[in-house]
Order: structure tokens, then sequence, then C-alpha cells
């Protein structure tokens, strides 16, 4: 049985949502941290979820429907919390790094989701598992991190 279009919409359009997230968050944080690795970390990671959303924006408008641009609320809710977190912390390495992860977690855990759905087609199955491969390597980096701040 083939997949509709429709279905392969509803399946990326979150994953979009959750890179623009990505995006912004991780290069409003490149602008709050000093030490420069973690800068050009979170830069990378920026761009690379820039990239990501381009990607998939583009198999969106393949299948008819329109490019997504913005985030999610509970993304937006999320680099509030860091913000505010990182105000209470004096911009604490450690305590941004561990927020990092709880997001790398949480779009690592929605592609995931993605990839065990049959309805996803082939070729939007490869994009998503290397998006998810790339996105558990920086949670694999930021935990690095994290282990060596503490």
């Amino acid at each position: 049985m083939e997949n509709t279009a429709q279905e392969q919409i509803e399946l990326i359009k979150p994953l979009v949502n959750i890179c623009n997230d990505g995006f912004s968050g991780y290069a409003a944080l490149a602008n709050e941290v000093e030490d420069e690795e973690l800068k050009t970390i979170f830069l990378r990671l920026s761009q690379q979820r820039k990239q990501f959303a381009e990607e998939l924006n583009k198999e969106l408008l393949v299948l008819g429907a329109e490019k997504v641009d913005s985030g999610t609320l509970k993304g937006e809710l999320h680099q509030a919390w860091i913000k505010i977190k990182s105000l209470f912390t004096s911009n604490d390495e450690e305590a941004l790094i561990e927020a990092c992860l709880t997001a790398e977690y949480y779009a690592a855990k929605q592609y995931k989701d993605r990839l065990t759905d049959t309805k996803l087609s082939s070729n939007l199955r490869d994009i998503v598992e290397k998006h998810h491969m790339m996105i558990e390597g920086a949670h694999k980096q930021l935990s690095s991190l994290e282990k060596e701040s503490a």
C-alpha cells in the first residue's frame, strides 16, 4: 500500500518544528556563553539544525505542503526556561549543557518514533535516519562536555 502525501507531511512537519527550535535555541545559547569551544559547538549545532529543517522543508514542498518556518510553543518555553536558569546560575555551562541534553533527548525520541512508523516512506526514512544519527552524536558530545565540566 502506498503511503499518502498527507501521512508523510504529518510525520515530518513536527520534525521541522523541532529543528527550527534547535536552530534558534543553539544560536541564542552561542550568544550567551563565553567559552569559545562551547560557543563553536552551539553554533555548529544551530547550523546543523537549520540544514535539517531545510532538507525536511524541501520534502514538504515536494509533497505539496508549505514549508514550516517556526518552532513549537514547547521549544519556545524550553528556550525561555534556559534563559531564566542561566540568569540564576550565572550562565553556568554545566546547567546550560544539561538543558541542551534534555532538548536533544526529546529530539532524538521524536525522530526515533518516526523511524518506527511503518507509514514513513523509504526516501523520508533515509533522511530521518541520517538526522537521528547526527542528533545522537550531538547528544554524546554534549554528554562528554557535561562530564568534563562536572
